[in-house]
């Protein structure tokens, strides 16, 4: 758990970046941090693992004050990826992601192992791999290595500033799915920085809405959608998305049945096709379950990941509900 204080930045020139923030993030959760250009999201974060540090007020990690603990030996402890990814260039991947582990004094024999491990776990094989330089990779490449190197060294914290926000669309998109199966694996404290409400909404298991230095609201993005604390999130999330929750309160995953998958899958999570998309949802995430086996009013079994409730979101929120299967 990450606690932040009564947290006041000043900066030299007058400037208030944050402001008296009091703040909790709960431990082993993917907690997203989001608002326009300037509010202080990144500032907030970087206190973390002090690259910034407070002109008053005090940030605790399972309740120990960061100001005891020393710089350099804090930031190791804490995994960071950013948006330029920052691989050394001259180094293969390999060694890009066994450098932490490194510094932290594994042998080579286990930092080797971890690195190895960690390549399969991003969907990226290690006799392929392994053995080319940054610049042989494509952006999203590059950018699962960046996420995987700064968890080498086995951070309990990850911290995250707007790492996915360079690449184009489809990459992006790839890669914010990846990361969610990846954090049912690893269930990392997670600090994500964006400035994206989509992909906020999409990846996050808390959110923090903030505006000029201040936390406007706080809570899971069901509950922030649902009940905006005020104007400017309403008018921040936008009221297509506001709608679009709405929907999760009232249609039945079997009116989307045409989106979902026949046929047979293992270690999945059964559910009944009159239960709403937002319980689906809920469901999914609460179980670990990468699928979920959804009984049709037919009695036909069909199947849908996080990827398939998010079409049928989509879809809910343009009114298609009417496909059907033959």
């Amino acid at each position: 758990m990450i606690e932040f204080d009564r947290v006041t930045k000043r900066f030299p020139d007058g400037t208030k970046a944050l402001k008296e923030v009091s703040l909790t993030l709960p431990a082993s959760r993917l907690t997203v941090i989001i608002g326009p250009s300037g509010c202080g999201k990144t500032t907030l974060m970087k206190m973390i693992n002090k690259l910034e540090k407070p002109s008053s007020g005090d940030v605790l990690i399972s309740g120990r004050s960061i100001a005891d603990l020393e710089d350099v030996q804090l930031r190791r402890s804490i995994g960071y990826v950013i948006q330029r990814i920052g691989l050394f260039p001259h180094m293969t991947i390999l060694d890009n992601v066994m450098l932490v582990p490194k510094l932290l004094g594994w042998d080579k024999d286990k930092r080797k192992k971890r690195a190895l491990e960690l390549l399969e776990l991003a969907g990226l094989d290690a006799e392929v791999f392994a053995d080319r330089y940054p610049l042989e990779l494509s952006g999203g490449q590059q950018q699962r290595v960046g996420v995987i190197r700064a968890l080498a060294g086995d951070p309990k914290i990850l911290l995250m500033d707007e790492p996915f926000s360079a690449l184009d669309p489809i990459s992006r998109e790839q890669l914010q799915d990846e990361f969610r199966k990846l954090q049912k694996d690893i269930r990392k404290t997670i600090i994500f920085v964006t400035h994206d409400m989509d992909e906020a909404l999409k990846i996050a298991d808390f959110l923090v809405v903030m505006r000029e230095g201040e936390v406007e609201q706080t809570g899971t993005p069901q509950e922030v959608v649902a009940q905006p604390a005020n104007d400017f999130v309403r008018e921040f999330i936008g009221t297509e998305r506001i709608e679009r929750q709405r929907t999760f309160n009232l249609q039945q995953l079997h009116e989307f049945r045409f989106l979902f998958t026949a046929g047979k899958a293992a270690e999945v999570l059964p559910i009944a096709g009159s239960a709403t998309i937002e319980h689906a949802f809920e469901a999914l995430e609460a179980s670990g379950s990468s699928l979920l086996a959804i009984e049709l009013e037919d009695g036909e079994i069909v199947y849908a990941g996080h990827r398939e409730l998010m079409q049928a979101a989509l879809a809910a929120g343009k009114g298609e509900r009417h496909g059907q299967l033959s």
